[in-house]
């Protein structure tokens, strides 16, 4: 997949995209001049935090986390971080950035998906 980055998109744009092909992940972008303290709203503007001419990055499945966020650093001078549906929250995947992108989706499908077994239903009737 390619993710289209230039001045005239807001971080919801890139976030949009990327969700589209791992609906159970989730991109943040941080304001460079604040480190990873402060993460940028949905409607910031991608043009004050880009530091290069690049317009796209490529990536895939086997893509692994911590190098997808590293390409972000290194090629447009932005700090990203991706985090995993869980339920009904999100955690940063910092401890397993060693999987790919698409292991990191599959967990958080698999953590956000009920239970479709009853309790009780997996029981015996025999009393």
């Amino acid at each position: 997949m390619v993710l289209l980055i230039n001045k005239k998109r807001t971080v919801g744009d890139l976030q949009k995209d990327f969700n589209d092909v791992y609906p159970y992940l989730r991109l943040e972008v941080f304001d460079r001049t604040q480190g990873a303290r402060k993460k940028l709203s949905f409607s910031a503007s991608l043009n004050p935090i880009i530091l290069s001419n690049s317009n796209s990055i490529e990536f895939f499945d086997s893509t692994i986390v911590s190098e997808f966020e590293k390409s972000f650093l290194r090629i447009f001078g932005m700090i990203v971080q991706v985090s995993r549906k869980s339920g009904n929250i999100w955690l940063e995947t910092t401890i397993t950035d060693k999987w790919t992108l698409k292991q990191q989706n599959e967990l958080g499908k698999e953590l956000s998906t009920p239970n479709n077994v009853s309790i009780g239903e997996n029981e015996s009737d025999t009393d």
